[in-house]
This record gives structure tokens, sequence and C-alpha cells, in this order.
């Protein structure tokens, strides 16, 4: 005759064996836990400080930073919409304000080019990446100080040759690219008699004009 406490007690077993075998086969398969987290670590009351840097420079070196990836379902993209007195690159050459990792990470670096002076507040550096139906993001807090730097204004090229003109007829124009670093106003550009500059080749052309502080495109013509 059977024992049917034993019979029952097999069969019980024998499912929760089952369960866990199931279990531990659909474990690869399950979600993994999604994370995107950077280092070393910034916070809001402690930013990564670059220091003093002059306008028209940029901080040497650049810093690192290297951010992980977990369960990411797509590549990391990191922006600089909110720290633009900073750049980033990937390969410490090519500086932008705009970056993509894979979805795993990588490192990065950035550098301090101010526009303005004085401390830069609340600037950070937003990475983001795809996990499931939302995004998650890490930061890296960032912070620095432009000061007055020599200030300096440079002509590429430094002579134009328009040749020989009709009386009373205007030549093409032809740019000059004007480059300034460290200027605290716009830069005043007169033409001597017989010449007028305009910042767009179909522009308005004049005697005088005034120029941003950084780089620009003027344009020159005979009359």
């Amino acid at each position: 005759m059977k024992n049917k406490y034993l019979s029952n007690h097999k069969r019980g077993h024998l499912s929760r064996l089952w369960v866990l075998l199931v279990m531990l086969l659909a474990l690869p398969f399950m979600a993994q836990a999604q994370s995107l987290t950077v280092s070393p670590a910034t916070t809001e009351t402690n930013p990564d400080d670059y220091g003093s840097v002059a306008i028209g420079a940029v901080s040497t070196p650049a810093k690192q930073y290297t951010f992980t990836g977990t369960g990411l379902s797509g590549n990391i993209t990191v922006s600089f919409a909110n720290a633009t007195s900073f750049e980033g690159s990937v390969d410490n050459v090519n500086f932008t304000s705009s970056l993509v990792l894979p979805s795993s990470g990588g490192t990065i670096f950035v550098r301090f080019r101010p526009q303005r002076l004085g401390t830069t507040t609340d600037e950070f550096i937003q990475a983001t990446g795809p996990a499931n139906r939302s995004t998650i993001s890490a930061f890296i807090d960032v912070r620095g100080t432009g000061t007055p730097g020599a200030p300096t204004i440079s002509v590429d090229p430094t002579a134009l040759g328009f040749g020989n003109q009709v009386t009373n007829t205007t030549s093409s124009p032809m740019s000059v690219n004007v480059t300034a670093t460290s200027l605290t106003d716009g830069i005043t550009v007169t033409a001597p008699a017989g010449f007028q500059v305009s910042t767009t080749a179909n522009g308005t052309y004049s005697q005088t004009l005034t120029l941003p502080k950084l780089v620009v495109l003027l344009i020159q013509r005979c009359l």
C-alpha cells in the first residue's frame, strides 16, 4: 500500500524545484536595473572648480569624467546647454557643446572657456540616457572664473587686392576674418576713402561699423 503522505510530500518538493528552475532560467531575461553614473561625482554645493581663466583663453589641461551606463536602451547624450562657459570632447582634440557616448558610457574631456568676467553660477553638464519609456540623467556641476586677459585684435588676411575698378562702379566684395580676445566692448571698423564695409556680402555697406567682441566676418568692397 502506497504512503499518501510521502507521495504528496514528494510531489510538493518537485513542484518547488520546478519553480526554482524556471526562475533561474528566466533570470538572464529579467529587466536589468538601469542606471547612469559619473565619476568623479560633483554636487550643486560642491562643483568642480576650474579656477581663473582669462577671457579668450581655455583652461588646461582638460578635466576627465567617466560615465557608466547600465541597462540603457540607446546612446548617452551629453549636453552643455546649461554650461555655456564650458565645452567637451571625446578625444581631447575636437571640443563642442554636445557629445554622444555609447549606452555603456565612456570618458569625456571638459575645459573652461569663459565668455565674461566673474564666476559662473549654477552651470552643469547633463548626460541623458534612454531607459524603458523614460530617461535617466547624470550631472557634472562645474564652476570657473573669467578674468581680464591681454586684449588682442587680429585680421586674416592682412591685405586685400581689388585690382583696377571703373570709376563709379562697385567691385565684388572680399572677406576678412576679424578675431578678438579679452575686449570689453565692440570693435569699430573704419574703411579708407573709396571703400565700404559690411558684415554680410549682400548687406548694407558703410564707411564705418561696429563688430561684436568675438570672431566675425568682415566684408569689404571697392567703390
